[in-house]
Formats: structure tokens, C-alpha cells, sequence
């Protein structure tokens, strides 16, 4: 059993739903829904993202990329930029301070915000 299945279902225990209710609410037979869970066949992407929605999850959870079903993606980039701010220390030789930290912090924020 993949990563995907152990977690589809455990979401789906979660919620105290059958296979059956879970497959209605996302608009597929419970034969297909039931595949994912414990066949070889898994969802394409559009349907992927519409279980994480359902779930109230992400699709890397799901997935196996990360652990915490609740973690959310903003959350997760904003604590790795946060790390490799605070871990900088120095700049082409010149030191960084904490002032330059947080200009450093509002560009990189500003900037993937806008992706």
C-alpha cells in the first residue's frame, strides 16, 4: 500500500465517512474512489487537489511529502525563509544584521507572493 492510499483512507476514517460517501462527494463511482485507496490506480492531478479540498488537507500530505496534514504551503515556505534568513550571517564578507535580515525577508515574501 503507497504513501497515497494509507493517507486517503485515514483521511476518510477521519471524517467517519464510507467509500461510498466519500466517492459521492467527489463525483466518482465508489469503484474508482475505492481503487485509489487500496488498487494500483491513483487520481490525475485535477482530482488530486479536489481530495485535498475535501480532506480540508494539501496535496503533499497526501502524497507523502510532508507529515502534517494541516500544514499549509505558506506556512511551510514562510518558516524555510525564515530559517535561512536567520542562519545568515554574512553577505560577499560583509556582516548581516538583523536590520538587513528583515529587508531581506520583505523582498523574498513580496516576491513569491507574487507567483
Amino acid at each position: 500500500m503507497s504513501v497515497f492510499n494509507k493517507r486517503l483512507q485515514k483521511m476518510r476514517l477521519l471524517k467517519g465517512w464510507n467509500k461510498s460517501t466519500t466517492a459521492q462527494k467527489l463525483g466518482i463511482s465508489a469503484q474508482r474512489y475505492s481503487n485509489w485507496e487500496y488498487g494500483p490506480r491513483e487520481p490525475d492531478y485535477e482530482l488530486l487537489i479536489q481530495i485535498a479540498d475535501l480532506f480540508d488537507t494539501t496535496t503533499d500530505y497526501l502524497t507523502g511529502r510532508i507529515d502534517n496534514p494541516n500544514l499549509q504551503p505558506t506556512e511551510r515556505t514562510s518558516n524555510d525563509l525564515d530559517k535561512m534568513i536567520e542562519k545568515a550571517h554574512y553577505f560577499d564578507g560583509i556582516p548581516i544584521n538583523d536590520n538587513d535580515r528583515e529587508i531581506v525577508r520583505a523582498f523574498l515574501k513580496g516576491r513569491f507572493s507574487k507567483r
